[in-house]
């Protein structure tokens, strides 16, 4: 198997940053393939997938800690996460829903 984030980056020339949504059964294996970072989801429940179980901190914790590049807590997060994401081992939150709303 390639090094796919280093094909990728040959084929973008000006990306220096590749990432991956990681997902439960998988997260730990993907991550082998030379990623910058990792976002894993989803930690929170989410109105946008209301059927997917979340993983809750102690589930994110664990996957984290799996892996040795930094990952970032994506799914129902809010600005009140941020401390928590931090004490958990995550290198940070991201979303979409929470900063369109902080942005409107």
């Amino acid at each position: 198997m390639g090094d796919a984030a280093a094909d990728f980056r040959k084929l973008s020339g000006m990306i220096r940053i590749v990432g991956h949504r990681g997902a439960r059964g998988v997260f730990p294996e993907n991550t082998m393939l030379g990623f910058d970072y990792a976002l894993l989801s989803p930690v929170a429940s989410t109105v946008k997938y209301p059927n997917k179980s979340p993983l809750g901190w102690s589930g994110f914790e664990e996957l984290a800690a799996s892996v040795s590049l930094p990952v970032y807590a994506l799914g129902g997060m809010k600005r009140s996460d941020v401390r928590i994401a931090l004490k958990r081992g995550a290198a940070g939150v991201a979303g979409i829903g929470a900063f369109d709303k902080l942005a409107g």
